[in-house]
């Protein structure tokens, strides 16, 4: 897991929210900008030959964070390198004085909600119909969670 990665590499984070969003939240430029801000922070799963497995992006104010995108790779997943990536988030977010992480997620991605849930993330709100519907998946909810650190 590493927080150092090279510019050239917003690529890869870029075509990983493509794969799990249709209607992807973050272009390459958008990546760049966020990155830039010295509240922002990410993660990286590579193997040892390299390899990107998956990421997290993340960004806080003086004592609240957000958990912006979180992605693994489709034939990485169920080996616990979400678990990981949401590990070195909330373990960053400690570091930096934060005591309460938001995030949200499609409310039918249950395998997502039972990980926030597994790190005391609670149900705090709903956003009916937030997410548009894609080629695989219908109009969906967005669960809100809230993690006290």
């Amino acid at each position: 897991m590493t927080n150092v990665f090279n510019i050239k590499e917003l690529h890869q984070l870029t075509e990983g929210d493509r794969e799990a969003y249709t209607d992807p939240t973050f272009s390459s430029e958008i990546f760049e900008k966020t990155l830039e801000k010295p509240s922002t922070f990410a993660f990286v799963a590579r193997t040892a030959e390299g390899t990107w497995q998956g990421h997290v992006l993340c960004r806080h104010t003086t004592d609240e964070g957000e958990l912006l995108t979180i992605w693994v790779a489709e034939d990485c997943r169920q080996q616990g390198i979400g678990t990981q990536l949401m590990e070195a988030a909330l373990g960053r977010f400690k570091l930096s004085g934060v005591h309460s992480v938001h995030l949200e997620v499609r409310s039918a991605n249950l395998p997502a909600r039972h990980m926030y849930e597994s790190f005391g993330g609670i149900l705090v709100g709903n956003r009916a119909d937030y997410y548009p519907p894609t080629d695989t998946q219908p109009r969906d909810d967005a669960a809100l969670y809230q993690i006290q650190l």
